[in-house]
């Protein structure tokens, strides 16, 4: 299915989300620059669950770097990642064409293709700021390429009885093009060694070095609903205890305390309770798969980094 996708202006919020969404404090400021996506809508079968992938190009005509994300998803919307798409060199590579909505292929990626995370919501309502300064004045950003192949995965849930229809707002705040910053990207730590036995219960470890010479300034985690905890460590020290799969835990650190991992080592742990009669094991399904990802934003960056069951980072 295809859809081109809306670049909208902020003064339809008020047509598309209803007064008390539109007025949240997380678009009181506007975007100005920056840019705005409304996905296509979802009709959501009573008691389904699924997971659908919404593909495009950001709008921007020059290098952008983003300092804020924000969103706002209908109700039915459990949750959505953003993802820039990337080849296996870090070059921006466009998956599918643009505007397409479609539940295969979606995922994080196929062949050489690299999923760079770039934002994450588990809540109806909410943002996530870039720090201010890096300790030394500059303000940190994610940066995209003009046109950028990004896509959207989301979860979408109907528990009541008759179709729900859902869809969700991504808005970007950019610095203006005249402005320096300091280049934040991804850490995506995936363990994909998972086999929980049926009626039983397993738990995962890796450990992945962290990148050198650099700091993190963000920290969470992913499982999906088999899962019971996910932590994050640095050596000894725990920085993430998440005990909620759908609500998973946030460390946020300030310039003052921004975590350089002194033991150079990520360790990511995920345990498991499998109360079905099947051999539970790594997939992108949220009802039938599990998953172990840690996720960190971490600076200066020439491009997200990849571990992949404790191998990297690539």
């Amino acid at each position: 299915m295809k859809a081109s996708f809306r670049v909208i202006a902020a003064t339809c919020l008020l047509m598309l989300f209803g007064s008390a969404q539109a007025s949240d404090l997380v678009f009181r400021n506007g975007f100005d620059p920056g840019f705005q996506i409304q996905t296509p809508d979802i009709t959501v079968a009573p008691g389904a669950e699924e997971i659908w992938c919404y593909y495009f190009r950001t709008p921007n005509t020059d290098v952008a770097g983003v300092r804020r994300w924000a969103s706002l998803m209908q109700p039915g919307m459990a949750h959505f990642i953003v993802y820039a798409a990337y080849s296996s060199s870090w070059q921006p590579i466009e998956m599918v064409p643009p505007g397409t909505l479609t539940q295969t292929p979606c995922g994080l990626g196929t062949g050489s293709t690299l999923p760079g995370w770039l934002y994450s919501t588990y809540a109806p309502a909410e943002q996530m700021v870039f720090p201010d300064t890096d300790g030394s004045g500059s303000p940190v950003a994610a940066e995209l390429q003009a046109g950028q192949p990004v896509f959207l995965q989301m979860f979408v849930s109907n528990s009541g009885t008759a179709p729900l229809t859902t869809s969700a707002l991504l808005e970007a705040e950019t610095l203006g093009t005249d402005r320096v910053y300091t280049k934040t990207a991804s850490y995506l730590a995936l363990n994909t060694n998972i086999a929980i036995p049926a009626m039983g219960s397993a738990s995962v470890t890796a450990t992945c070095v962290s990148p050198p010479f650099t700091s993190f300034w963000w920290l969470s985690t992913r499982t999906h609903r088999f899962a019971t905890q996910s932590k994050i460590s640095d050596g000894s020290t725990t920085l993430v205890v998440s005990d909620d799969w759908a609500h998973p835990t946030i460390a946020q650190f300030s310039p003052a305390n921004f975590h350089a991992f002194p033991s150079n080592g990520i360790t990511h742990d995920c345990s498991y309770v499998n109360p079905t009669a099947n051999v539970i094991q790594y997939g992108e399904s949220e009802t039938t798969d599990e998953t172990c990802m840690s996720i960190g934003f971490f600076f200066p960056a020439a491009h997200p980094a990849i571990c992949y069951n404790g191998s990297g980072p690539f």
